[in-house]
Order: C-alpha cells, then structure tokens, then sequence
C-alpha cells in the first residue's frame, strides 16, 4: 500500500476546510440575498409606518418587522449598515404599497420620501357651506357638493379657521398629489372623512362661540349667526 506523505494529507485537509468555508459563505450570501432582494408583502398592500425623531436603527428595524415590511431586522441592520446609511434614515410618516423590496424601503427612509402628515385647509370668515365644500373638494378631502349636502343644517355653525387635517382623510389626491376620480373609495369611508371634518370644524365654533353666547337657546344661536 502506498503511503501518502504527510504534507499532501495537511494541504488535502486545508483545501477541504477553504471548500467548507467557501460554501458556508456562498450559502450565507444567496440566503442574505434572498431576504434584500425577495419583496415582501401583497400586490394590494398598504403599509403605514411612523418613525419619530430619534429613532435608532435598531427600533426602526423593530417597527419595520412589527409591521411585516421586512423579513428580518437583523439582516436590514446589517444592509443599511453595510450601505452607511444606519445613521441617516429620516423621521416622518411612511407609507409602502403593494410588495416591498429592502432596497427601495433603506432607500425611502434615507432620502426621506416620507407622506406629509397633515394638510392645511384654511376657510376664510364668511364661507358660506357651499364655499367651504369647494374648498374642501379641491384639496381632494371629498367630491364636489357632498360635504355641503351632509351638512346644510350646519350653516353658521362650521367655525372659519385654518384647520390640519391628516392627509389620509385626502381621499381624491392620486400618489403623485393630484387629483383624482377614484370610483374605488366607498361610501362609508367618504362619509367617515365628511363627519371628521365637519366635526373638527363644528367643536372649534363651539370652543370660540360658546362663551358668548352660552345663554341663547339653539334656535336664538342660529338666528344671531345668520344675522351676523
């Protein structure tokens, strides 16, 4: 039996143990892969996330996996990591729609394509129910005549103001911010919109208007107003 010299045998195992390693790595990296660039999420989906002021990595990666928006929050950190980018990802209110990949969300929150919170709809004094509805309809918050007619027994009750409202509520703003005809949204959820408005609107009068004129019944309320 031939004998195999020693130094053949030690460069055999070494060349064994670089394959092992080398195919740990490969796997290590396709699995690694696999979770950056396989999507997440339904074609349908929407996902809305906020991330505050001073939010680490670590907690963003959390509120991310929490939500179902990435696999895992450790290979997320070690990607935005990798990518330098950990310390730089914006606060703001996110919304991701239909199957997200882990480059598009590190790269949303890096540059921060964040949804703007609030709207603001200023209604001069003097508007009458059908103005302050244009006004509303052409910020995208309802369709034209729909909040007039929800609310024609609160004229002279709406109080003119400058009102936030949150940009969820723009129902009729496409994602570009334009308008648009969207035949999907359904009736509960538009009149859902149309009481939260006009119920904001209508708890501001009653907090301006009602230390002067706490001693009138409704009816004297409203003649006062319409006179006004």
């Amino acid at each position: 039996m031939v004998r195999i010299p020693d130094k053949i045998l030690k460069f055999r195992k070494l060349n064994q143990t670089q394959i092992t390693a080398i195919v740990i790595a490969v796997i290590c990296v396709l699995v690694f892969g696999l979770f950056v660039f396989l999507p997440v999420g339904n074609k349908d989906e929407i996902k809305n996330v906020i991330i505050e002021k001073g939010t680490g990595l670590s907690e963003i990666a959390s509120i991310l996996k929490e939500n179902n928006i990435i696999r895992d929050r450790y290979v997320f950190m070690l990607y935005t990591t990798a990518l330098g980018a950990g310390k730089d990802l914006k606060a703001g209110k996110y919304k991701f729609t239909g199957r997200f990949h882990m480059t598009d969300i590190v790269f949303k929150l890096y540059v921060g394509l964040s949804e703007p919170e609030d709207i603001i709809a200023f209604i001069p004094e003097g508007y009458n129910i059908w103005e302050i509805d244009e006004r509303l309809s052409a910020l995208g918050f309802t369709k034209k005549g729909q909040f007039a007619k929800a609310n024609l027994d609160q004229e002279g009750f709406l109080f003119p103001d400058t009102y936030k409202i949150d940009s969820d509520n723009a129902l009729y703003v496409d994602s570009t911010g334009k308008l648009s005809e969207n035949s999907a949204i359904n009736s509960i959820k538009q009149a859902a919109v149309i009481q939260n408005i006009s119920d904001k609107m209508r708890a501001n009068f009653n907090k301006q208007i009602d230390p002067l004129l706490k001693d009138l019944t409704f009816d004297k309320r409203k003649e006062v107003l319409i006179l006004a």
